[in-house]
């Protein structure tokens, strides 16, 4: 029986603190909450400033020459001179040819080294050394 009994005193206490968390979030976010400003009946501070509780429309406002720029159209971007594009297009083609260069200078390289080329090379050598070696063995001695 007092097992029962506690079970509904901490669910009350848990939805008392759950309903005080929103009421406080409710009260300091969403409606603005404590300006940190002392204010008196009238809504001005001690300054003589207007304080708004919610925070809405303070601040400093923008001029009317403010606000007109904010929706003034930005010049058109104009073209550039002949004379300019001709050079832009020297210098792209000044690159694409210089790495197109490349790319044919590294094939040309790879294209010489064929591995066909350097085995044939290579069997060759083998094939000299043994016939200096031959040469080079006594003929009757049976060491070797």
């Amino acid at each position: 029986a007092e097992y029962m009994g506690i079970i509904p005193a901490v669910k009350s206490d848990m939805f008392s603190k759950l309903k005080n968390v929103w009421k406080e979030f409710d009260d300091k976010i969403l409606k603005g909450g404590d300006t940190g400003q002392t204010t008196n009946a009238n809504g001005m501070n001690f300054k003589g400033q207007r304080v708004d509780p919610r925070r809405f429309g303070s601040g400093v406002h923008p001029t009317r020459e403010q606000y007109e720029q904010a929706f003034r159209l930005d010049p058109e971007i104009r073209m550039q001179s002949r004379k300019l594009r001709m050079k832009n297009w020297g210098y792209l083609a000044l690159f694409t040819g210089w790495y197109a260069g490349v790319i044919l200078f590294i094939m040309y390289r790879l294209r010489s080294d064929d591995l066909e080329t350097m085995e044939k090379d290579a069997m060759q050598r083998i094939k000299i050394q043994k016939a200096v070696k031959e040469s080079m063995r006594p003929p009757n001695d049976s060491r070797y």
